[in-house]
């Protein structure tokens, strides 16, 4: 294996994504700054997890909360902590499976548990940790880019166990925050039920980051009607030819002698046949 070594010289130190294969190791007045070593070499724009990464974190997540193993916090209840989809809190789940979890591997954070060498970053998401978990997975799932493959999520990102505030420095344009929205092409903003997110500093930071940068900023949204039911036209239509046909065969099996209803006359061919007329122009 390949080992880096590299001299603790201030922001600066990050250098890039790791090559498969090469370790870091700790140099002379690291041991103190209270992070895992991959966190002081890997860039922060690499602490990054796949969609995939997303949404096996949140089957752990369920199974655990399914389990009893991620409760409500007593002293800031979450009324929707029950609920399926919305679930615990980032809160209650950093402190009841992230932390343990990523401790036991070493203390990085969850994305660089995953991936060690770091993938960089093509989604910035800005949110709010009194959001539910399984909202949160939902719906940055449905905001997803088509042509984006990596996520930078600060829960998943940063090292829980470690010391954040050596890594965020003194100016917020030299955090982790700031390294990966200069990274970004995309920034996802997800709202919740709870708080607004833009009662969070560092939101409001992130989006003025954002604008200056120029950066595609999506929000989330309902799909419009129109677009819903010209979208399910095909489906509806092969539905009703299916359905047509093996009406139209039965009778004839049945009754041999009515070669009418095989016919535009049959009532389920003219029903079948309408209803993709009528809503297309209801849309």
């Amino acid at each position: 294996q390949r080992t880096r070594t590299m001299s603790p010289t201030g922001r600066g130190r990050w250098n890039g994504p790791l090559r498969r294969g090469q370790t870091v190791q700790t140099m002379p007045g690291e041991e103190g700054m209270g992070v895992h070593p991959l966190h002081l070499h890997v860039d922060p724009a690499y602490w990054c997890v796949t969609r995939w990464d997303l949404s096996c974190f949140e089957r752990e997540v369920y199974d655990l909360w399914q389990a009893g193993g991620i409760p409500d916090d007593e002293e800031a209840p979450n009324i929707h902590h029950n609920r399926r989809n919305v679930g615990p809190t980032v809160y209650q789940t950093n402190r009841y499976l992230i932390k343990p979890r990523t401790l036991e591997a070493g203390g990085m954070s969850w994305a660089l548990m995953c991936h060690p060498e770091g993938l960089k970053c093509d989604v910035f998401v800005s949110h709010c940790w009194a959001e539910g978990v399984f909202e949160f997975c939902s719906k940055v799932r449905r905001m997803w880019p088509p042509d984006a493959k990596n996520l930078w999520c600060c829960f998943l990102a940063n090292p829980q166990n470690g010391d954040i505030g050596s890594l965020l420095g003194s100016s917020p344009r030299d955090s982790p925050f700031a390294r990966a929205l200069t990274c970004a092409r995309f920034v996802l903003v997800v709202p919740n039920r709870r708080v607004s997110i833009y009662s969070r500093l560092w939101c409001v930071f992130e989006a003025h980051v954002a604008i200056d940068m120029d950066l595609a900023i999506q929000l989330p949204s309902s799909p419009h009607p129109r677009r819903v039911v010209q979208e399910g036209l095909p489906l509806i239509f092969l539905s009703g030819l299916t359905f047509a046909t093996v009406f139209m065969l039965r009778d004839r099996w049945e009754c041999p002698n009515m070669s009418h209803y095989g016919g535009i006359n049959h009532p389920w061919l003219v029903i079948i046949y309408g209803m993709p007329v009528l809503l297309l122009v209801a849309g």
